[in-house]
């Protein structure tokens, strides 16, 4: 049985907690039978299929589902996996498999949402300035990534402890990472009241005419 918000007795102090026990009372994510969220685990990608599909309940099919050969029928986030390849948000791998056992990295997340949400379509990113500006650390982010990133920043996706001035997109994403930059999504989309975090990236607002002038 999972546990309720209120009985998570591991994140009573952790950064994410607000963003945690809200999603927690949704049911998106749950904690585990030792009242445990275990918020600083890295997430797989048929964990984070799970967290997809339990958030982003009113997405329609946008493809039909290829059959990943390492997902058996009854594997047990199966049908997740399909879900989340249907409406658009996780891709397979070449011959056909889709690894839900591997973790998935911090820029992966920031990626599969941006895709998912079709946030390209929403978000300019050439209003923002930048990302050497806000990160430290682009060099690590791959040139195919620069606008995915610009969006997923711009659209208040990214959250960063402790230093925001960090993406550290390769690293593996933990069970609070994934918590906050899904329910930022859902605020973005107006589905969520916003949590106030010292760890949320904040972009720089680019100056006004009016600004340059006084300069």
């Amino acid at each position: 049985m999972a546990s309720t918000p209120k009985s998570f007795r591991d994140i009573q102090n952790q950064w994410a907690r607000l963003f945690v026990e809200s999603l927690a009372n949704e049911g998106v994510i749950t904690g585990f039978p030792n009242r445990t969220f275990r918020p600083d685990t890295s997430v797989t990608r048929a964990e984070f299929a799970v967290i997809l599909t339990k958030t982003f309940t009113k997405l329609k099919k946008k493809r039909d589902y290829i059959r990943f050969i390492d997902v058996a029928a009854h594997h047990w986030a199966a049908k997740a996996i399909q879900t989340a390849y249907a409406i658009g948000f996780l891709n397979g791998f070449l011959n056909d498999r889709f690894f839900p056992d591997s973790r998935i990295s911090r820029l992966e997340v920031l990626l599969t949402l941006v895709k998912g949400l079709d946030l390209a379509l929403k978000v300019k990113p050439e209003k923002l300035a930048t990302l050497q500006e806000i990160y430290h650390d682009t060099n690590l982010i791959p040139d195919s990534a620069i606008t995915q990133v610009a969006i997923a920043t711009s659209a208040g996706l990214v959250a960063s402890y402790p230093n925001t001035k960090l993406l550290k997109p390769n690293i593996p994403a933990t069970r609070a990472d994934v918590a906050v930059s899904v329910y930022q999504a859902l605020f973005f989309m107006g589905e969520v009241q916003k949590i106030p975090s010292d760890y949320l990236v904040v972009p720089p607002q680019p100056q006004t005419e009016l600004e340059h002038a006084s300069l």
